[in-house]
């Protein structure tokens, strides 16, 4: 995996790993919550592991946050790029 992936993923586990100690909730208590093993938790706060959308779904209810609290760490989300000024612009 491409180094720049993998702190991606790093830093997806802290945010899961912060959001939920503030929260005070074990790694099997958000297992629990969210239908996952708790080694599977364990291995996501890691940054071992590459998980899908359903999943950040899953945790992020279980935190009772949005998903992009676990996703953006405080970023705006890009604007959406309009596929034909892109192809003009390279004109």
């Amino acid at each position: 995996m491409a180094k720049a992936n993998h702190q991606l993923l790093v830093e997806f586990g802290l945010r899961v790993r912060q959001t939920r100690q503030k929260q005070q909730l074990s790694q099997d208590d958000l297992g629990n919550s969210a239908g996952l093993h708790r080694t599977y938790i364990t291995d996501i706060e890691a940054g071992r592991r590459n998980v899908s959308l359903l999943t950040i779904a899953q945790i992020a209810k279980a935190l009772s946050v949005p998903m992009t609290t676990l996703i953006l760490d405080g970023e705006k989300p890009a604007a959406p790029v309009d596929e034909r000024k892109k192809r003009r612009a390279r004109s």
